[in-house]
């Protein structure tokens, strides 16, 4: 019986396997890919981090660049060089199922091998569940020639791929305003979709500072006072380098939600009709645990109930990397840092005791 194993290989994953190894706990690490790095694998390479370079660190060792915004193709090298450095090899396993015993788990795979172990960690991130808009004709029309291509934001491959194309993007919250800024400074006529009235965004500097700074001592605050937020799962508001410029310029055209798609055209709410050749949905991710049963409850956005990043249901259960597993910062890099010293540090003493 293995002491721990832990699924998954982006940032969560190793920064786990990361901070059991300096203490000792031998471990096996699985991914479905067999490699370090996870979603920063697939993510455009033309795109950079929005949280400045002191908040992406994972433990025990520093991001080297000196940017203040690392770029994707670099923080995915520093995750390779992280692994590396601290010895860790995923084993090539995806998860099918997880059964609880009377003295740990069995992690059953799709290829038909199981382990077992005193304590699982499961650091799966969220971009492996994408979310699609429910709007009328979309499914039937993707992969149809005579309709626009189809894409949801994770597989975004830059402006340059879709040069002078007429893109409509569904959603208005980060990744949206992202492709969307992209798009305009490559000059490609570009549509936003949204719900809301207004877009949500904030300056990505306040006073000299990163915005992050002036929202970073509200992270520490306890989860009760964040309430819905962290049943929901949190939605922050998209960074504006340049969006509400674009618009005023008309480089970016805001349109209502979108009512149907047929054929290349697109009907809005508001009764208009556009033709288009390229739908983004920049709809989110829900972060799924498809793999362990019903009895680890979910809260209402899907993400798994924790405490300390341990379930209530399954003690010996970790999560590092779910929405508000600790703290309302749980989910991003930053409190994937500390939440996976955390973990590993009350796996220890409970090993010990």
């Amino acid at each position: 019986m293995e002491p721990v194993v832990i699924i998954g290989a982006g940032p969560a994953g190793l920064a786990s396997g990361a901070s059991l190894k300096r203490l000792g706990v031998p471990f096996a690490l699985l991914d479905r890919a067999g490699r370090a790095g996870g979603a920063f694998r697939h993510m455009d390479r033309s795109m950079k981090l929005l949280s400045p370079r002191r908040y992406v660190n994972l433990p025990y060792l520093c991001y080297p660049g000196d940017e203040q915004y690392p770029g994707i193709p670099d923080y995915g090298n520093y995750l390779e060089a992280y692994a590396r450095h601290f010895e860790l090899r995923p084993r090539s396993e995806e998860v099918s199922k997880v059964r609880r015993l009377s003295d740990g788990f069995e992690v059953q795979c799709v290829s038909g091998s199981a382990l077992l172990c005193r304590f699982l960690v499961v650091a799966t991130g969220q971009f492996g569940h994408p979310v699609w808009p429910e709007i009328q004709g979309l499914v039937k029309a993707k992969g149809n020639q005579e309709a626009p291509t189809i894409l949801h934001a994770r597989d975004w491959a830059g402006a340059n791929a879709f040069a002078g194309r007429r893109i409509l993007i569904i959603g208005a919250g980060i990744s949206g305003v992202g492709i969307a800024e992209e798009c305009a400074r490559a000059g490609s006529p570009v549509m936003v979709s949204r719900r809301a009235k207004k877009v949500r965004l904030v300056p990505p500097r306040l006073l000299g500072r990163d915005i992050l700074d002036w929202f970073r001592p509200l992270e520490f605050l306890p989860r009760a006072f964040f309430g819905s937020l962290c049943r929901r799962g949190v939605h922050a508001p998209a960074y504006d380098n340049g969006y509400c410029a674009f618009v005023k310029a008309g480089k970016i055209m805001e349109v209502p939600e979108v009512r149907q798609v047929e054929g290349r055209k697109v009907a809005f709410m508001d009764g208009g009709k556009r033709e288009v050749d390229v739908i983004i949905a920049a709809t989110g991710y829900r972060y799924e645990t498809p793999f362990l049963p019903p009895e680890v409850r979910r809260m209402s956005g899907g993400h798994p109930m924790a405490d300390e990043c341990e379930s209530p249901d399954w003690p010996g259960l970790f999560f590092v990397g779910a929405p508000c597993a600790r703290r309302i910062d749980s989910e991003f890099l930053r409190g994937i840092a500390s939440d996976a010293v955390r973990v590993a540090e009350r796996i220890r003493g409970r090993l010990e005791a």
